[in-house]
């Protein structure tokens, strides 16, 4: 886990996809569940809730008009505007 300025927790995604036991107790003891998902397919979300954890919000990365690519080139603007969303969403 790491903290995110402060303000919240990163959690492993494919920890509780596998359902580690570690990735299950941090999803567990979370006050707040904020998934980040990529697209619009959800896949973060339904990994959760197939964890048996509840969702408490949502970022869509796309859905803040981040365009979905394939490789690693990266805006800043893009990255202030989903660390801004993600900031947002769990305070």
């Amino acid at each position: 886990m790491s903290s995110l300025e402060g303000v919240g927790r990163m959690a492993c995604l494919p920890g509780l996809a596998t359902m580690m036991d570690t990735s299950l107790k941090a999803a567990g003891t979370a006050r707040k569940i904020v998934v980040v998902d990529g697209c619009s397919m959800l896949c973060g979300k339904k990994i959760v809730e197939a964890s048996g954890h509840r969702v408490d919000e949502q970022v869509v990365i796309t859905e803040l008009g981040v365009v979905k690519c394939m490789d690693l080139h990266l805006r800043l603007e893009d990255l202030e505007k989903v660390k801004a969303a993600i900031k947002a969403k769990v305070t």
